[in-house]
């Protein structure tokens, strides 16, 4: 299967947050994102979004590896809402983060 490479950027503290969850998870920050676009992303409509823009200052690079298929579900939602590719990665990652914390908080493995 056909994949192609993006460098994205996410803000700091989330890298950091989810390099956390995927070591606990024993799976890779890129497959947590994976798992991001297809939980949240390949839906009708996105309840709380809000485009983010992160400055490079604030902000660490990350190179991601997707399927077509997956590509084209953050393409396809980028041009219907007007907005970047990056910012929907964000989102998602924002909000597989934000599970997964919860679940680990929940079994009291997350420092």
């Amino acid at each position: 299967m056909e994949s192609l490479t993006l460098t994205i950027r996410l803000p700091i503290q989330l890298s950091n947050k989810l390099d956390s969850i995927s070591k606990y998870l024993g799976m890779s920050k890129s497959n947590l994102i994976r798992v991001a676009i297809l939980k949240y992303l390949d839906v009708s409509e996105l309840d709380d979004f809000q485009e983010t823009r992160t400055p490079s200052s604030s902000s660490k690079r990350i190179n991601l590896s997707l399927t077509q298929f997956l590509y084209s579900i953050v393409k396809n939602k980028a041009d219907n809402l007007n907005v970047t590719v990056n910012s929907l990665i964000i989102y998602g990652s924002e909000k597989i983060e934000k599970h997964y914390s919860n679940m680990l908080e929940e079994l009291n493995l997350n420092n």
